[in-house]
């Protein structure tokens, strides 16, 4: 669960199927990169994977942009 980026992508005809999964992979490790490094100090999260994994629950639980940090937040508290 979050290892692949999800978005619309583009890619040359005659990619090959490992082109397109290093671009997706390298694409979503970029995106999980930077938000990791513009994360509160003080968030009760120790590592990437548990940041991952944190998103996806807070994904599934609504698909609602606008409600994405209230969920977060419901969580992050708990955890704290």
């Amino acid at each position: 669960e979050g290892s692949l980026a999800t978005d619309t992508l583009r890619f040359t005809r005659g990619a090959t199927r490992q082109q397109m999964v290093d671009k997706l992979l390298a694409d979503q490790k970029k995106l999980v990169d930077d938000v990791w490094q513009r994360r509160a100090p003080d968030l009760p999260l120790a590592n990437v994977e548990e940041f991952v994994t944190l998103a996806s629950i807070v994904e599934k639980e609504t698909g609602k942009g606008d409600e994405r940090s209230r969920v977060a937040a419901v969580f992050l508290n708990r955890l704290a």
